[in-house]
């Protein structure tokens, strides 16, 4: 996993989906990173306000119909960082049970 240190100065290029039913994620994101809390009231992109946005990301490879793309699992303001890495932690190292196989 990438930490912010080896990364803060670092960029990537992102697509978010515009559908109807995936403008609450693009206003999160826009919220989370920093837009124009003006523009954002007013459900305006522009542009130039989307660069230099800061914040953090957990990515993951996916691959479909044979190419490869970096998937967006979550985003967070830059300043919950740890709370982004502790989640992405606790995915890969579940809660132990009692050691049934469904964990009950």
């Amino acid at each position: 996993m990438l930490e912010p240190q080896s990364s803060t100065n670092r960029s990537f290029t992102s697509r978010l989906y515009c559908t109807e039913r995936a403008l609450w994620k693009l206003y999160w994101f826009l919220r989370d990173f920093g837009y124009d809390v003006d523009l954002l009231h007013r459900d305006q992109v522009d542009e130039k306000a989307l660069l230099n946005l800061v914040g953090v990301v957990r990515t993951s490879p996916k691959t479909f119909r044979a190419r490869s793309y970096q998937d967006l699992d979550s985003f967070a303001p830059a300043g919950e960082w740890e709370v982004l890495s502790c989640a992405a932690t606790d995915e890969f190292d579940p809660p132990k049970g009692r050691g049934d196989s469904d964990g009950l």
